[in-house]
């Protein structure tokens, strides 16, 4: 299935994300966009592998086997943390 985008919802996807674009040249910048979408589209049509995927709130034990991460560890990999909870930057505006 080939994805198509117009440069309006390119903006709003811009907008939403805080990125900024490029004066011109957009054309350019959607093409490439397609291609990526397109080939996430491909990508969707493989069928999961049947094992459980390792992910960052899981490490592999051996075996094909993985563990969930403790609060401790994923506190300990977090860059900032209050009261045992991972604390992130705020991306949305205040309303």
């Amino acid at each position: 299935m080939k994805v198509s985008l117009t440069a309006e919802q390119l903006k709003r996807t811009a907008v939403l994300a805080k990125v900024s674009l490029p004066e011109g040249g957009l054309e350019g910048l959607i093409g490439q966009l397609e291609q990526l979408l397109d080939y996430v589209e491909k990508l969707k049509a493989f069928p999961p592998g049947g094992e459980e995927p390792v992910g960052p709130t899981s490490i592999p034990v051996g075996g094909g086997k993985t563990r969930p991460l403790s609060q401790e560890e994923v506190l300990a990999l977090a860059p900032d943390s209050y009261r045992g909870q991972v604390r992130v930057p705020r991306v949305l505006p205040d309303e």
